[in-house]
């Protein structure tokens, strides 16, 4: 990211998945495959108090990212750093 750029978001999920723009905000099931990821939380709230405070959340630190892998049916795979392969529903979204 650069100082000045414009930062987007998106609740679409194409027919085929896209490479995402750093910094900008998409559901997972609209990455492709190899996407890097992060900030991700595991369950979709409707309305939180604060981003993460009853959820999950994946990759928060400096640095850290994961990887998505594949989509399967209304699932995203996910590769995290220890290895661990998480599904997550196709329209959660990371930033």
């Amino acid at each position: 990211m650069k100082a000045g750029q414009i930062i987007s978001t998106s609740c679409h999920i194409p027919d085929n998945p896209l490479i995402g723009i750093e910094g900008n905000a998409y559901p997972l099931g609209a990455l492709a495959p190899g996407s890097l990821i992060n900030s991700v939380e595991k369950y979709a709230i409707e309305k939180p108090s604060y981003p993460g405070s009853d959820s999950e959340v994946f990759m928060v630190s400096a640095g850290s990212c994961a990887e998505v892998v594949r989509h399967q049916g209304d699932y995203v795979v996910i590769r995290v750093i220890r290895l661990l392969l998480s599904y997550l529903r196709l329209f959660f979204f990371f930033k």
